[in-house]
Order: structure tokens, then C-alpha cells, then sequence
């Protein structure tokens, strides 16, 4: 019976994969009348309950598959199910302690494919909350275990993306040239492996880095290389990034209708998949670019309401930028109180998110605040601090204008 029970449990993963959800009911039927207690049964009648939305009785099947009775994988696959629902509903602790036992249990019963991706759910969860750090030394994990394995495609590409992950908390964090290798390793390994998803994922990383640092050209020609074999793909969440990267690169040019362009084609591609992350990046690009016009008042109105839509909804990063742009805003309309208060609650959230480029752009503006309002001695500190920020990111044109600012500073009047 347990290999009849078997072949079930495959086709019933098979079909819920299909989002054939029916057909995975009338294998379970069978499932449960042959053997109701089974590990493989429990899982899949967790699995039909989360498909038909009905909560309760997934998370009750879950726990039953947890239990010490069971082996340590389908414990293991218990604890990652939770930790599917848990993570969907913000409960992120919960769902890190799930994830934690089942990357223990995984390990244990020497499940390689659960473990990878068990893994890279931490990493990934850690990510979305802006928890660079942690994500990225679970993303090590992936990379030192696995990096030089022999895998199957469909794990191979999960090890790959996880390098590309590290890349990004590398970048966020400010490690510049480790992020620049990952991303290169995984160019690299993704064209060897025929992988042009992880190809263009790195190549877009590639830009974004050199965005940071200043080095536009180079930026532009690598999210034009992205774009392009994304359009190949045909793969609409990747344009729709690449096409947002290259409205950010634009917005640095001071090239609005350019950007604008770039931000609307990001937009209408995003509403279309119903990404809401997409979403709101496209909306504050449109928001700093009504800026950069001089639109302050609608500037203004836009940052506010994707502001309360983050609130119920978004993620620390995005916070993050949109309270910097309202900050800015408010220094350009001499709004100084409001702008100072706005600003440091930048800084203490990038430095708690230990997010380099944000600490040095938070600092280079309090900077400006300060000297705007005659205070030099506290403007030169803060421009001592973001030029110190800035050097370590390897932000070559920010560096030479907060240079160029303390020179003009130090110079006799």
C-alpha cells in the first residue's frame, strides 16, 4: 500500500502544482481512506484546505504533520507549510521559527531540494522585511553548503538566485565589491548553465551598483542588456523592473520626460499583474519626477498617499524612500522643522536597517539642512560623516560633491 500511497502523493503535489484543485480532492478521497493518519495524507488535505482559503483546517493539518511521530522530513514539510501561512499574513516570527525547525529537520533527513528551498524562504523572508543582514548570512549558508554541489536545474536556479540575493544585501549593505562578485559569478554561472532569468537579474543588480557609484553609462548599458533579454523571455515582472531601474537612472539625469516615459510603461505593466510593489516604485518615481519639475504641491500630495499605502501594506525600504523624498521636499519649500524631524527618522531607520546608501544620502541632507539655515559647524559634520558613508560605497560623484561642499565651507569667505 505505501507505494500506491506514494504514486498518490506525487500526483496529488502534481496536480495542486496544476492548480488542478479538484482532481487533488479525489486523490485525497483515496488517500484518506486508505491510511487517514499518514503523513503524505495530512499534507495533502493541508493543502486542499489552503487552496479552498479555509485556514483553520490547514494550519490543524500542518501542526498534525509536525508531530515527533512522523519522519523528520514530512515534519519538515509541515513546518515550511506553516511557515507559508504565517509569512502571507505578516506574522513573520512565527514564520521564522518555522522555517528555522525546518531547515533543521530538512538537514537532518538529508533532504536536499527542501533544504535549498527552505533556506532561500528565510533568506527571502528576511529580505522583504529589510533584514539585509540576516538575509544575507542565511543567503551565505545557500552559497557555501551548495555553491559547488551537483543539482538538478530546478535547485541549481534557486542556488543561483541566492547569489544573486547576497549580491543585493551585499549592495544594501554597502559591501560593494563583494556584491559586484556575486553578481558576476552568477552572470557568469547563469550563462553556462542556460539560466537568462538569473542572467538578467544580475545584470540589472550590475546596474543599480553602478547607479549608486555614479558610473551612468555603464549603469544604462547594463539594464538595456537586462531588458532585452527579458523581452526575449517575455517575461513582464522582469521589463517591468528593468524598465523602473532605467526611469531611476533618468531621474539622476534630471531627465524628466525620460523618465516619465520609463515610470508609465513600469506602471502600466505592474497594474496589469497586480504588483503591488511594482506599484508603489512606479508611483514614487512619478512623485520625484513631479518634484524635480518643481510640482511641489502635487509632488507633495502623491508622496503622502503612497505613504498611508505603505503604511497598511508596504515594506521598510519603501518607507524608507518615501519619508526621504517628503524631507527633501519640505528643505526645497525652506520647510526646515518638518524637513530636520522627517530626516532623522530617515537616518535612525537606515541605520537600524544598515542601509549604506541610505545613511549616506540621510547625512549628506542633514547636511544640507543645517547649512541652509547658517548652522556651518553642524553642516561641515554631517558632510564629514556622509563623505566618510559615501567612500564606502565607492559613490564616486556623490564623493566629489560633498568634497567640493567642504572645500567651499573651509575656504576663507
Amino acid at each position: 500500500m505505501s507505494d500506491l500511497l506514494d504514486e498518490a502523493y506525487c500526483d496529488a503535489l502534481e496536480a495542486l502544482a496544476e492548480g488542478e484543485i479538484l482532481t487533488a480532492k479525489q486523490i485525497l478521497k483515496t488517500m484518506a481512506s486508505q491510511a487517514p493518519r499518514d503523513a503524505r495524507t495530512l499534507e495533502i488535505q493541508g493543502d486542499c484546505a489552503q487552496a479552498d482559503g479555509d485556514r483553520e483546517a490547514a494550519i490543524a493539518n500542518y501542526t498534525k504533520l509536525c508531530d515527533p511521530m512522523h519522519s523528520a522530513f514530512f515534519q519538515g514539510r509541515g513546518h515550511l507549510s506553516l511557515s507559508y501561512l504565517h509569512s502571507g499574513e505578516e506574522a513573520i516570527e512565527i514564520a521564522i521559527t518555522h522555517l528555522q525547525k525546518a531547515i533543521e529537520l530538512f538537514d537532518e533527513a538529508e533532504a536536499e531540494s527542501d533544504h535549498i528551498i527552505a533556506l532561500c524562504h528565510l533568506g527571502d523572508l528576511f529580505f522583504s522585511h529589510s533584514r539585509f543582514h540576516d538575509s544575507s548570512q542565511v543567503y551565505e549558508v545557500v552559497i557555501n553548503r551548495y555553491g559547488n554541489a551537483e543539482l538538478d536545474e530546478e535547485d541549481l536556479s534557486c542556488v543561483i538566485d541566492a547569489g544573486r540575493q547576497l549580491g543585493d544585501c551585499y549592495r544594501l549593505m554597502g559591501r560593494i565589491d563583494e556584491a559586484e562578485v556575486h553578481y558576476q559569478t552568477v552572470i557568469q554561472i547563469g550563462i553556462e548553465s542556460e539560466l537568462p532569468n538569473q542572467v538578467a537579474s544580475a545584470l540589472d543588480g550590475m546596474g543599480v551598483l553602478q547607479q549608486m557609484q555614479g558610473y551612468y553609462d555603464e549603469a544604462r548599458e547594463y539594464h538595456l542588456q537586462a531588458l532585452e533579454i527579458n523581452t526575449t523571455l517575455d517575461d513582464s515582472d522582469g521589463i517591468s523592473v528593468n524598465l523602473g531601474n532605467l526611469a531611476r537612472l533618468s531621474v539622476h539625469l534630471e531627465k524628466w520626460d525620460e523618465a516619465e516615459d520609463y515610470a508609465k510603461r513600469t506602471l502600466g505593466i505592474a497594474q496589469t499583474e497586480e504588483c503591488l510593489k511594482s506599484i508603489r516604485f512606479a508611483k514614487l518615481l512619478l512623485a520625484e519626477i513631479e518634484l524635480g519639475r518643481g510640482n511641489y504641491d502635487v509632488a507633495e500630495k502623491q508622496f503622502l498617499q503612497l505613504e498611508k499605502l505603505i503604511n497598511r501594506s508596504g515594506e521598510e525600504d519603501d518607507y524608507l524612500c518615501i519619508r526621504s523624498q517628503l524631507a527633501f521636499l519640505y528643505r526645497l519649500q525652506k520647510r526646515y522643522p518638518e524637513a530636520e524631524r522627517l530626516q532623522h527618522e530617515v537616518l535612525a531607520l537606515a541605520e537600524r536597517m544598515q542601509h549604506a546608501d541610505g545613511i549616506a544620502a540621510s547625512l549628506d541632507e542633514l547636511a544640507y539642512l543645517h547649512f541652509n539655515q547658517g548652522n556651518l559647524l553642524e553642516a561641515k559634520r554631517y558632510w564629514e560623516r556622509a563623505l566618510e558613508q559615501y567612500r564606502s560605497i565607492n559613490s564616486t560623484k556623490l564623493v566629489a560633491q560633498v568634497e567640493n561642499q567642504l572645500r567651499k565651507l573651509n575656504s576663507p569667505s
